[in-house]
Parts: structure tokens; sequence; C-alpha cells
């Protein structure tokens, strides 16, 4: 419980900077749950533009791409270009290929992520990502953030990183 106690400490102190001018923009890569509720939410999305560095896996392209609603994927594609993310690669797999943006061989912390599982999911290599890209995970999966927290990296339930972006 004390990982989970120091890491909290450590993601809420970044968000909490007091002079933005002389620290850098916080790094965070958004799940591809979070954007759902972002073209919803104007306002977080400014405070995101202003106080965040937004990290974006070939992956999350692919899943958002996915999505049936066309009204639904087109605001997410604006809202895409709006937050302009840095594109990341993400450990190889052959169910998401996308050669252009890929690393070859397994994620160091795929694996530690993933479990006992055979496969990598989609988030494991996202999760995988934002630890190779020093990154905060903001997610709506509640499982996937304490996995995160439980091996000791940097993630935050996206209600809990909202309510504190837009205190700062």
């Amino acid at each position: 419980m004390q990982y989970l106690l120091n890491n909290a400490i450590l993601v809420l102190d970044k968000l909490n900077r007091k002079n933005r001018k002389e620290e850098t923009l916080l790094k965070v890569m958004l799940d591809s749950n979070v954007y759902d509720e972002l073209i919803n939410s104007p306002e977080v999305v400014k405070e995101i533009g202003a106080k965040c560095e937004v990290y974006i896996t070939a992956v999350q392209h692919n899943e958002l791409r996915k999505v049936s609603d066309i009204y639904k994927r087109e605001k997410i594609d604006n809202l895409i270009k709006v937050i302009s993310p840095v594109q990341v690669s993400v450990p190889f797999s052959f169910s998401n290929l996308c050669f252009s943006h890929m690393d070859f061989g397994p994620g160091e912390y795929t694996k530690e992520i993933e479990g006992n599982s055979r496969q990598m999911t989609n988030d494991s290599l996202i999760g995988d990502a934002a630890i190779e890209n020093e990154c905060i995970l903001v997610s709506k999966d509640k499982g996937l953030v304490g996995k995160m927290l439980k091996l000791g990296h940097s993630a935050m339930q996206y209600d809990d990183f909202v309510d504190e972006l837009m205190k700062v």
C-alpha cells in the first residue's frame, strides 16, 4: 500500500508545480479510453494543452481508428490534431502492425505488466511505451492503473488526473 501512496505523491507533486516557466510540461500518455471523455470536455483539453506534453502510440491510433461511430471518430481525429501528441514506438507485436512507429523485440516492461498471460495486449504495450518514455499513464481502466502502480510505475485514474489538472 505504501508504494501506491508514494507514487500518488510523486504524480501529484508533478501536477502541483507552481512555476511553470522554469519547469517542463507534464509528460502523459492518455489511454485510448480517455479520448472518449475528452471529446466532450473542451476545458480539460485546454488545460492539457497548457500543462502537458501528450504521447501516443500506433496501438492507440489503431484502436481509435476502429471507433464504429463515424461522428465520434471524427471528433477524436480532430482532438488528436488539437493536442498534437508525440508519436512513440511500442514493443513489436504481430497483432498491432504499424511498422513506421515500432521497435522490434519485446518491450522491457511488457511482460511485467502483462503478468502470467501468454500474449501481449494493447494495454501492456501502451503501458510499456508510457514507462519507456517516462510518462504518467492516464486511464479509465482501474485494473491497468492498479497494475502499473503496483509495479512502481506512474499511472493515474482519469477522474483523479482531471481533478488535479484543474486545480493547478
